[in-house]
């Protein structure tokens, strides 16, 4: 392997072509390097290597649930198969390990009809340690006081002003450190248009009262549960209702949170591991998911992780099949180019070189790009990737794409000029279930690459490439590449067929790359 830290940010894509990633747990790996250097830009380089074959070699263990991480078994497969001739990377996570900090303390406010007075002073009380603290410097501290029904919300017309009052006895700190939040939790989803109501309620009464907060709590969503937890208030609320609930929250100038709050150190310090046992083992990058983090929080994990990895390569993801939240809206797949583009500014901004873009989810199972028809399960549309691909390339970003990609879209992305994408199931067989998966109950087989398939597919992803490079000033040859690759693609991924279309496609990939090259000088 290359010796240079940055390696994969220094791919030069425009004169070499697209990155292509497939992932295997090692096994495979001796075939995917066969595949790269018998490529037709290996034979057009004479003299190939890493930095100028453009494959990498992605560390994985794909189980029913999605990509999991790998341990020393596969980092030794893999690094043991690339003998250093291809780039390495691995997955340290889709999902960050999430610690939740304890919860703020609570009051109820039906406790305040027996001893109002007793009440207060208990509030009081709370907030004293974090006004006098061992250096004289107040502490931040939210005290949250819990509804659980109509009188309740009577009674905080009386009560908070009477807290509010102790702030000038010096009871509570300034308004920015220590705060006052309503709480109010339903034993049931809260789906129906009378909970719904309520917490509208509630934050056009914090609205009236000056208090900055309304948190929420309910049963979780089955899709939360089915995924252990998912973004803050979508655990409770449907997208749609959580983006309307936050609009009318952030009009009344509120902040509207789940009762729940994920420590983002913890998610940090988490990711880092994984990434730095990467970087330690001699991989040449590895990527890392957010999920279920908001965005908020994603900056925090993406500000330090590539801090502290700044000699590296930590690709962070973002997923077109998962919501983006924010403090302040919802972006489903209805937004996705949106929520895309206000996340590629975010890891642009604290230091990201290298992206990726997946669709990882198993629960919902999508593909990055769309085909077309009644049941596609597609996100983006061509459009919107190269939408997304200008927008990158405005930020100084280089975009990993991910999520099924078949042969026909490898050709269709590199005529686009991507960076790179990852694909295994187009350039791999079906096999039987080996070791690394084996206590995988809900796994009839797995699927492992193969040399042609990946030759396929590399030689594809070049053919696109040159397409769009010479079409201008080469227009014959770059009409044969056209109909090479078109034959490639409809000869299927294995056998005799597909073993001679691709023959005839090198030998002009050939003639292509050496053009490319010489109009390129050099």
């Amino acid at each position: 392997m290359t010796t240079d830290s940055k390696a994969l940010e220094k791919y030069e894509h425009a004169r070499f072509g697209p990155v292509l990633g497939v992932s295997d747990e090692g096994s495979a790996a001796r075939n995917i390097v066969e595949a790269a250097y018998k490529s037709a830009k290996a034979r057009a380089l004479g003299r190939p290597g890493p930095m100028t074959v453009g494959v990498i070699i992605d560390g994985e263990r794909m189980g029913s649930a999605g990509e999991v991480p790998i341990g020393p078994p596969e980092y030794e497969k893999v690094l043991a198969g690339a003998t250093g001739n291809t780039f390495c990377t691995t997955n340290v996570g889709v999902r960050v390990n999430t610690r939740l900090h304890q919860p703020l303390p609570e009051y109820r406010v039906a406790d305040a009809e027996a001893d109002e007075a007793k009440w207060l002073d208990a509030i009081f009380e709370k907030f004293k340690p974090f006004i006098h603290t061992p250096d004289g410097q107040p502490r931040p501290l939210t005290v949250r006081l819990r509804t659980e029904r109509e009188e309740c919300r009577q009674a905080l017309r009386r009560l908070v002003p009477k807290l509010e009052a102790g702030r000038a006895e010096g009871k509570l700190g300034s308004p920015d450190l220590h705060r006052l939040s309503f709480l109010i939790v339903f034993d049931a989803p809260i789906t129906t248009p009378e909970r719904i109501d309520k917490v509208k309620a509630l934050i056009a009464l914090a609205a009236e009262l000056g208090v900055p907060e309304v948190a929420i709590d309910g049963d979780l969503l089955e899709g939360a549960r089915r995924r252990i937890s998912i973004q803050g208030l979508l655990n409770v609320l449907e997208p749609q209702t959580a983006r309307a609930l936050l609009a009318e929250a952030d009009g009344a100038g509120v902040h509207l949170t789940y009762l729940y709050e994920v420590d983002p150190e913890t998610a940090a310090r988490t990711v880092w591991t994984g990434l730095n046992s990467a970087y330690r083992n001699g991989l040449t990058a590895a990527k890392y998911g957010l999920f279920p983090l908001d965005l908020e929080q994603q900056e925090f994990v993406v500000e330090h992780v590539q801090r502290w990895l700044a000699e590296w390569t930590p690709i962070p993801a973002f997923y077109v099949d998962t919501a983006l939240v924010t403090d302040g809206d919802v972006y489903g797949a209805d937004r996705v180019v949106e929520a895309a583009r206000l996340w590629f500014d975010m890891v642009a901004r604290n230091g990201a070189k290298v992206l990726l873009v997946d669709a990882p989810d198993r629960i919902d199972p999508h593909r990055l790009l769309k085909k077309g028809g009644d049941k596609d399960n597609g996100v983006l549309a061509m459009d919107d990737l190269a939408t997304l691909l200008e927008h990158a390339r405005g930020l100084g970003l280089r975009v990993l794409w991910s999520g099924g990609v078949s042969a026909s879209e490898a050709y269709q992305l590199g005529k686009l000029g991507v960076f790179g994408f990852f694909t295994t199931g187009s350039t791999a067989r079906v096999v039987p279930v080996g070791h690394t998966l084996s206590r995988d109950a809900m796994l009839a087989s797995e699927k492992e690459p193969t040399e042609l398939g990946v030759r396929r597919i590399h030689a594809l992803a070049g053919a696109g490439f040159l397409h769009g490079a010479l079409a201008e000033h080469e227009p014959e040859l770059a009409a044969e590449i056209d109909a090479g690759a078109a034959a490639l693609i409809g000869a299927g991924t294995e056998g005799e067929a597909c073993a001679h279309a691709l023959e005839a496609l090198d030998e002009t990939l050939v003639r292509a790359w050496k053009r490319h090259w010489r109009a390129l000088g050099g």
